[in-house]
């Protein structure tokens, strides 16, 4: 209603509103509970009095319990001074000892030194007579094993007697053996010698093998020449074959001209036949087989060039299959799916031969083979079996057969003709022609008769480049067969003359090599038979040298037992002293002994003594902290002093203070409070009611500030609101009176609830009815509708907006009720400075008034309109016939 600022301070009305609510009955509460808490702390107070009572009480015992530490402290403190005192007599008495213990640490000191001495001495006799023993066990060791050698040197002799003996017969025997095979080798024949033929079928061998690999190396480079012409020859018969393909040649040219990756779907399809429930085909064009060029150009134009390069399948999975890998695989091919039955016969007009005469021989389906699911497909897609084939006779009776037949499309040799149908009027027809073209994916022939006639004349060109390398291969195969069986033939000789050369010389080389074996020996033999005597000579000196170390070693061993014997009277008499130190020093030691226990009971005692001082001074220390934790020093001095005073006139005696602490703890305990927690009760609520006054006053505050600004922007809002009511009110009134009826709009209030306003609309249609507010359940349909339209027409007064629109509005009211309506809609639409208005409803009354100021828009549509579209003149009036 209005400009926006209404609207704006409403909105901000409400919101200010909400806010302060929750401040109100924050501010409410908190009064409450002020007025609580003082009520409360008003019946505590004397319950206070007699706490503050029991408290001084306390305060005067807890003076008293400040004297017991203090006197605990005074004790101990007696107590480390006694003990102090028996620690000093203590040490005395151990330094007496100490010095007591001095006189008989020299005597036993010497006498150990005298005993160590002793045992040193005694120790290196010992070693020295251990290490003599072990001279002389080695010395008798010796001597045996001197023993041991004269009689192996004696045994020695004997064998080399005998060894002698044994030699000469051994000459005897060897140089009856070499004469033996003297005479063999001489019985022998001569060697044979063919060392100048076999060199002579080497040299021969090694030219021939040189020869082969010659011949070996041109082969080789023969058949390397094949092989750039056999595939050139692989290659134009791959071509020549695709050219006689006729599948191959369709799939070619749809990749020509349709889909370059065609040739990479029509392989995946042929590789994964398996993997599909059913056949799959494809694609359509090199499904097709057609003998008659002229229909297989009707065919291609009919139907299209994306449906050839298809492939059809008879399941949905297959689809889904195909599409989905051709996806994959970025292969832009399509799939059609034929889910009907493929063996149902495709129908033939009935009338095709009464066609006859129109030149019409069958229709399209009937020109070509296929698999019958490609049939139905291409029939299903662009109906071929509905298409007629004609003439050249028939192009000249197009009219006729348009007029005379149901046909739909004809083709001829010259064009193809579609009639048309009007959708309006079903009688009339017209007939479109288009342009028969050559084939470009139907065709039946392959590439070019001048390409394939050069592929021939290359093909024949690889062929004789191979049977001439074949031939020169053959050939030089020959000659290294050839070669083959001449070196055989010389390895054969070869072999067998090395073979009796061998033979030949085996014999005689086995006895020659005997007769040096058996030379050797008998030389050995000879040589070892002159050696006995001198041998003999050497061992009988060996065996005098040895006796004469035997006698050396008795003499030695002799003298060796000499000096050990003084060594063991010498260690004799260092034992006697050894046994007379010790006994001293024992006798030494034990009355040492006895001063040290002396000493060290007198240490325990001072040890003890020292403990007992160290806890009376620990004692002492902790009592005297305690004493200044549990009675500090008061800081103000003036307060010390006054606490000392009191300190000082208590007893003295911990027995008396006890008696006089209990007797004042018997009569605080003789005190009842009833609420022990009374003080920090009525202390803690005392701080609160003073921090909750602050914050009531604080809050107070904010609300009549706040209040202040909604008193503030309501005096400015709610009279233009209601000026503003009234104005339309009184237009409301003038409109209802104008249709004779009565109605009026109120301003309904709700003080500081401003989400509650609300314009109220009271309207009356009959006479005896009082005024009543408009709702769903007193007023009909039309009554609300007569009313809404009232209530907008009035309301756009005090609106600004670009244009409006009214959807339907006239629903539901009665013709005179409309009629009224329409009429103020009008006058309120043309009025000066008003925007501009848009009614849509699907009818109005007859015989409405309209001004020049009113465009009136009919929509047309739908079969109905043919009539007057037919009389319809451009720039007319629809209501106005043509002239």
């Amino acid at each position: 209603i209005g400009n926006a600022s209404l609207h704006r301070d409403h909105e901000q009305l409400v919101q200010m509103r909400g806010n302060i609510l929750g401040l109100e009955q924050t501010v409410k509460q908190h009064g409450e509970m002020l007025e609580r808490l003082r009520s409360q702390n008003a019946e505590l107070e004397r319950d206070v009095e007699r706490f503050q009572q029991l408290e001084a009480m306390k305060e005067e015992i807890r003076i008293m319990e400040m004297k017991r530490p203090w006197l605990k402290v005074f004790k101990a403190k007696e107590n480390f001074v006694a003990s102090k005192e028996k620690l000093k007599e203590a040490k005395a008495l151990l330094r007496q000892k100490e010095q007591q213990l001095q006189q008989y640490k020299a005597p036993l000191s010497a006498s150990k030194q005298a005993y160590e001495a002793a045992s040193l001495k005694r120790k290196t006799l010992k070693n020295e007579l251990t290490r003599l023993d072990s001279q002389r066990a080695a010395s008798e060791e010796m001597l045996i094993g001197m023993g041991h050698e004269v009689e192996n040197h004696e045994l020695q002799i004997k064998m080399v007697h005998q060894k002698a003996a044994d030699n000469v017969a051994k000459i005897q025997r060897l140089e009856g053996d070499i004469v033996e095979r003297q005479e063999q080798l001489a019985r022998l024949p001569p060697p044979v010698d063919h060392q100048a033929e076999i060199h002579q079928l080497g040299e021969e061998l090694k030219q021939l093998h040189n020869e082969q690999r010659e011949l070996q190396f041109q082969r080789d480079h023969q058949a390397e020449q094949q092989e750039l012409p056999r595939r050139n020859l692989n290659t134009i018969a791959d071509k020549l074959r695709r050219m006689d393909d006729l599948r191959n040649q369709r799939i070619q040219a749809i990749a020509r001209a349709i889909n370059p990756g065609i040739l990479s779907a029509v392989e995946f399809v042929q590789n994964n036949q398996d993997k599909f429930q059913k056949r799959v085909y494809g694609p359509v064009a090199a499904e097709v087989q057609i003998s008659n060029p002229q229909h297989a150009k009707y065919l291609e134009q009919q139907c299209g060039a994306n449906l050839w390069a298809c492939f059809v399948t008879q399941c949905g999975a297959d689809r889904d299959y195909l599409n989905k890998e051709f996806k994959a695989r970025r292969m832009d091919s399509s799939v059609r799916n034929y889910n009907g039955n493929a063996e149902a016969p495709i129908p033939i007009p009935n009338n095709l031969q009464d066609l006859g005469k129109y030149g019409i021989e069958c229709t399209l389906d009937m020109t070509y083979e296929a698999p019958q699911v490609v049939k139905h497909i291409l029939k299903d897609s662009h109906g071929t079996h509905k298409v007629f084939v004609g003439t050249g006779r028939t192009s000249g009776m197009m009219q006729k057969v348009t007029e005379e037949t149901d046909i739909h499309q004809v083709w001829t040799p010259e064009a193809c003709f579609t009639t048309i149908t009007s959708k309006y009027d079903r009688s009339a027809k017209s007939t479109r022609s288009n342009a028969t073209r050559d084939c470009r994916l139907l065709m039946n022939n392959g590439g070019s008769a001048q390409e394939k006639e050069q592929l021939q004349m290359k093909k024949q060109e690889c062929e004789e480049q191979i049977n001439f390398s074949i031939e020169k291969c053959q050939e030089i195969d020959a000659q290294i067969k050839d070669l083959d069986v001449r070196i055989n033939e010389k390895k054969q000789r070869k072999q067998a003359l090395l073979t009796e050369t061998r033979e030949s010389q085996k014999e005689r080389a086995k006895i020659t090599d005997s007769i040096a074996h058996k030379k050797q020996m008998l030389k050995m033999s000879q040589q070892a038979n002159k050696a006995p005597a001198e041998e003999e000579a050497k061992i009988r000196r060996t065996i005098s040298m040895k006796n004469n170390e035997r006698f050396n070693k008795l003499s030695a061993l002799a003298d060796l037992f000499e000096r050990m014997k003084i060594k063991e009277i010498e260690m004799a008499a260092t034992a006697l002293e050894q046994g007379e130190r010790c006994i001293q020093a024992e006798h030494y030691q034990r009355q040492l002994v006895e001063r040290e226990n002396d000493g060290a009971q007198a240490l325990h005692i001072k040890q003890q003594l020292e403990k007992i001082v160290k806890e009376d001074k620990e004692k002492f220390h902790t009592l005297h902290e305690e004493a200044n934790r549990l009675a500090p020093k008061d800081p103000d001095p003036e307060r010390q002093r006054v606490l000392e005073a009191k300190l000082e006139a208590l007893p003295r005696d911990m027995d008396e203070l006890d008696e006089l602490i209990a007797e004042k703890k018997a009569e605080a305990d003789a005190m009842f409070i009833s609420n022990p927690d009374v003080l920090r009760i009525y202390t803690n609520r005392r701080e609160e009611i003073g921090k909750l006054a602050e914050k009531l006053e604080v809050e107070s505050e904010q609300l009549a500030g706040q209040q202040t600004q909604i008193d503030v922007l309501r005096e400015a809002w709610l009279p233009e609101l209601r000026e503003c009511i009234q104005k339309m009110n009184a237009s409301f009134e003038a409109n209802f009176a104008a249709i004779g009826c009565t109605g009026m709009l109120e301003l309904h209030e709700q003080g500081e609830d401003f989400e509650k306003y609300e314009v109220c609309i009271k309207v009356k249609f009959r006479a005896e009815e009082t005024l009543q507010v408009l709702s769903s359940q007193r007023q009909s349909g039309g009554e609300r509708s007569v009313s809404t339209m009232l209530y907008l027409i009035a309301l756009q007064e005090f609106t600004k907006c670009p244009f409006r629109v009214v959807d339907e509005i006239n629903q539901g009211m009665d013709a005179t009720n409309e009629r009224k309506i329409f009429t103020k809609m009008v006058q309120a639409a043309t009025s000066p400075n008003t925007p501009q208005c848009f009614l849509l409803t699907p009818k109005l009354l007859p015989q409405l008034d309209y001004s020049e100021e009113i465009t009136i828009l009919n929509i047309f549509n739908g079969p109905l309109i043919a009539p007057i579209a037919k009389t319809w003149v451009p720039g007319s009036k629809w209501w106005q016939p043509a002239t």
